[in-house]
């Protein structure tokens, strides 16, 4: 039977072009074959002798005998065909008793030292691929300047001679062959090559069905790709590369178009004379469906063929893998599993849809967001401390601190500041209390637990240590002049403390020591004050200690006092929770204790395991390094912002040092740690659950207009605030019912103190990165020691119960900690690890200063935290439904 001998196509006996690719249609037959008898012209090596010119490189015609032995190792059975670059031979690899192909570049191409490098080139690139449905390459060799290459030899026949026998493929046939030339492009592609000649007589159909891709003759990287260069079958090359520009994925892509379409229809979308196709480009005709050709197609099948074929390439799809998910049946993510192979990040960033959502899913979605958010901020107006004490602003405060510090006498003042916080002895005495009246009479209390604290010194306050931010011990109070004073939310002196001169000249007894305008300033009177033994020792050096027990609203009060030289310098109001810190500190409940030492223990437990799986990782090379690179790189930045927002700045180089070593060198640990849990764990993800990473990928990838990404914040956002509103239920419950043990839910005093350290604890959220890339890391870790997923996710689900267990009443808050904790690791296992994130940073963000009362100075803040997350569901829903009416056809004309 006459064949082509460039595409295999099966030809007349009178033809003289092939119809197919148009070469000469020259039988096999008319070329001489060496017979076994004519070994004295053969040298040892197995090939032909010819004498050769000078500067000629081999220009004999070749043609092996069946049982050549080349190379002492490959024995010659039978010819097979001719591809694009040269004759391939069938033989048998007589060193490892295996079969192989043989493919040689011709002798005329021989002599081009660029057509050389290509075929070079077709092994260094085929060798990078390797997939069950691509061809394997194995090495190139030469015998007397004949050049070939031996690779895997395929039991079956090209995809070019099976449709041009039977015509087309049965519809069940061409999916799944489909798929598999999905799945191969993509493996090429993710080592970052583009095939340029994918046609059927490239791909081979092996003896049990399946479909390998071969020939990567002209393979290159897309960067080498050079504009004007023509290279391939013109029928299957794209419009785009016959106007000049280079080829691309896309043009790939158009390829696999046209390949898919001749696999269900049998016929080529246009008629490939050069002549009709030339016209066709110009004219930028559509081909006809496919289901024109195929009623029975399926329209998924139809519509992604046709996107294939689009003449703008951004309007093709962006990746195989994005063909492959189209198709019925489509998971490229799962075949790459199943064929043992690991898909590459680019593989996983471009398999799955699109993502995008329908305008009633994404609707759905953003009123739910905006509907927990306002549950959220009405419980947090019931279950904040924040919401429950007087509110006096600031500024306010911050004037009468400063006239009570000028009227004592400390009038110079280099640096101030100030900063608010709760006094942690209140929560173990109010779990006593009776509830509602535990929350309801804050607002009436003659001592609120919420307080603002403002310090002064003569000189620079100095911090020493992390988070560079003055504090009550951060610089201790040592310099002569420098004060600190307390005040409860509603304004009422609760501490004053100065450090008197060092050395003064005395002077003559003063007389009695005025304590009536301190005790005003604490709402108290000094005549209802009686004397006591003092039994307070003073934060500050004093000479003179006093006590007081005062009646105040039917309550007693008890103050200590004390001097030096007749000078206040000492004066503490006892709340009634009050308790003496350096003898017995304020713990946690032992729940809450025992809960913080779990976590300790499983943190540094991953830690280790994780630098263990990273260091394996790097040295094998499978770990993602540009994508850990570039998370590492946010998180760093992001955490330093923090920093560099949160610190009071000194002025001494001796501080600025400091600062910078210390912030610099935390910020960036931590960004190492990050990247180092991200390289541990992704491969291996990768490897078993990629789907959890689709859209983390596509984010560092640079696809922050992805309508995926879009989807995963706008959902991560709605799920975020679901999880905090289950931890405010329970705080929230004492203000309408009796619930026992359960006291008012604090905030960060960052959130509370001056505009600077406000921002930056928004910039702080970043840190609930760890939270996400800490829950993947204990489910893969439980999982990959358990063998078993559901035991992963219930240890994880249990480590996320126990840490954030207050342990106040187990009864009423164990069900919300559990919901939550099964919130998020459904969010993780059915959207995955960008979603995660984001839920774990609007919890973060919730947690800030919440209050539908907007009268309150700190209002602003809670806000804010609204607006940005309702700014990030936006954000998410306008790319989620990626570029429809908002309103769907509502308001279409």
């Amino acid at each position: 039977m006459k064949r082509c001998l460039v595409c295999a196509s099966q030809l007349s006996e009178e033809s003289r072009f092939c119809s197919r690719c148009g070469h000469s249609a020259r039988s096999a037959s008319l070329v001489p074959t060496l017979s076994l008898d004519e070994d004295a012209r053969l040298g040892s090596d197995g090939l032909q002798r010819t004498p050769r010119t000078e500067g000629e490189g081999a220009a004999t015609p070749l043609n092996l005998a069946p049982g050549t032995v080349l190379l002492e190792r490959y024995r010659v059975l039978s010819i097979l065909g001719r591809g694009g670059m040269g004759l391939v031979y069938r033989a048998d690899d007589l060193k490892l008793g295996q079969p192989v192909a043989l493919k040689f570049l011709p002798p005329s191409l021989a002599r081009d030292p660029e057509y050389r490098e290509r075929f070079l080139a077709e092994v260094r690139n085929a060798r990078q691929v390797s997939h069950p449905n691509v061809c394997r390459v194995y090495d190139v060799a030469e015998a007397n300047g004949h050049y070939f290459l031996s690779m895997e030899y395929v039991d079956g026949e090209d995809l070019s001679t099976l449709l041009a026998r039977i015509g087309r493929l049965p519809p069940a046939k061409a999916l799944e062959i489909a798929h598999e030339l999905c799945a191969g492009l993509a493996a090429a592609h993710a080592r970052q090559f583009v095939h340029r000649d994918l046609k059927p007589a490239n791909i081979m159909i092996d003896g049990r069905g399946h479909a390998r891709i071969t020939d990567f003759g002209l393979a290159v990287a897309p960067e080498e790709a050079r504009p004007g260069e023509l290279a391939g079958t013109p029928s299957y090359m794209a419009p785009e590369l016959f106007e000049g520009k280079p080829a691309t994925v896309q043009s790939d892509i158009y390829a696999l178009g046209v390949v898919l379409y001749e696999l269900y229809t049998g016929k080529h979308p246009w008629d490939r004379r050069p002549a009709t196709d030339s016209k066709r480009r110009e004219s930028g005709r559509p081909p006809s469906s496919p289901s024109f050709h195929t009623p029975e197609i399926d329209s998924a099948v139809d519509r992604i063929i046709l996107r294939c074929l689009e003449i703008d390439p951004t309007a093709r799809p962006s990746s195989a893998l994005q063909v492959g998910a189209a198709l019925p049946g489509g998971n490229p993510l799962a075949m790459a599993i199943a064929a043992g192979e690991t898909p590459s990040p680019e593989m996983v960033a471009a398999a799955g849809e699109e993502g995008g959502l329908s305008p009633t899913k994404a609707w759905t979605w953003l009123l739910a967001t905006a509907l927990s958010l306002a549950v959220a901020m009405f419980l947090a107006q019931h279950g904040l401390l924040v919401n429950l004490v007087p509110a006096k602003e600031p500024a306010v405060l911050f004037e009468r601190v400063r006239e009570i510090a000028s009227s004592l006498g400390y009038n110079e003042v280099a640096d101030s500041t100030f900063w608010y916080d709760s006094d942690s002895a209140y929560y173990p005495y109010s779990s006593e209390l009776p509830a509602p009246d535990r929350y309801r009479s804050l607002a009436r209390t003659t001592r609120s637990p919420q307080q603002f604290w403002y310090r002064q010194s003569p000189h620079a306050l100095e911090t020493t240590h992390d988070p560079f931010s003055v504090s009550g011990t951060d610089p201790s109070l040592f310099y002569s002049g420098e004060v600190e004073v307390g005040m409860d939310s509603a304004g009422r002196l609760i501490y004053y403390a100065a450090i008197a001169p060092q050395k003064e000249v005395l002077a003559e007894k003063a007389g009695a020591i005025d304590w009536s305008p301190l005790f005003k300033a604490a709402g108290l009177d000094y005549a209802q004050s009686q004397a006591k033994p003092a039994q307070w020792l003073p934060d500050v050096p004093a000479d003179q200690n006093y006590f007081w027990e005062v009646q105040s609203n039917g309550n007693r009060v008890q103050v200590a006092g004390a001097s030096y030289h007749d000078r206040i310098v000492f004066l503490q109001v006892f709340a009634p929770w009050t308790k003496p810190t350096r003898v017995n500190p304020v713990e946690s409940p032992l729940t809450s204790r025992i809960g913080f030492g779990f976590f300790v223990a499983c943190a540094l437990t991953v830690v280790v395991l994780c630098v263990v799986f990273a260091r394996r990782n790097l040295k094998q090379g499978r770990g993602d390094f540009r994508g850990a690179v570039r998370a590492a790189i946010a998180f760093f930045l992001a955490q330093f912002g923090a920093a560099i927002l949160a610190a009071h700045y000194g002025t001494s180089p001796l501080w600025i040092w400091t600062f910078s070593n210390v912030e610099l060198g935390l910020a960036a640990c931590t960004a190492l740690l990050f990247g180092a849990f991200y390289l541990a764990l992704e491969p291996y993800i990768r490897r078993t659950w990629p789907e959890i990473l689709i859209s983390w990928n596509r984010l560092l990838a640079g696809g922050w207009r992805n309508p995926l990404v879009g989807r995963d914040f706008l959902i991560g956002v709605c799920i975020g605030v679901i999880a905090t509103i289950l931890l405010f239920i329970h705080v929230a419950l004492p203000y309408w019912f009796p619930v026992a043990n359960i006291t008012a839910l604090g905030i960060a005093e960052s959130s509370l103190g001056p505009v600077s350290r406000y921002l930056s604890s928004v910039f702080g959220v970043s840190a609930a990165l760890m939270n996400a890339m800490g829950t993947l890391a204990i489910l893969f870790i439980t999982a990959h020691f358990t063998r078993r997923k559901w035991v992963a996710v219930s240890i994880t689900g249990l480590f996320l119960v126990v840490i954030n267990l207050t342990g106040e009443n187990l009864p009423v808050e164990l069900p919300f900690v559990v919901a939550f904790a099964a919130l998020m690791i459904f969010c993780l296992l059915r959207f995955g690890l960008l979603p995660l994130a984001v839920a774990w940073v609007s919890v973060e963000i919730v947690a800030g200063p919440l209050s539908t009362d907007l009268s309150r100075w700190y209002a602003w803040r809670g806000l804010f935290s609204v607006i940005l997350l309702l700014a990030i569901a936006l954000y998410g829903f306008r790319l989620a439904i990626a570029g429809k009416p908002a309103f769907g056809a509502a308001f279409e004309p």
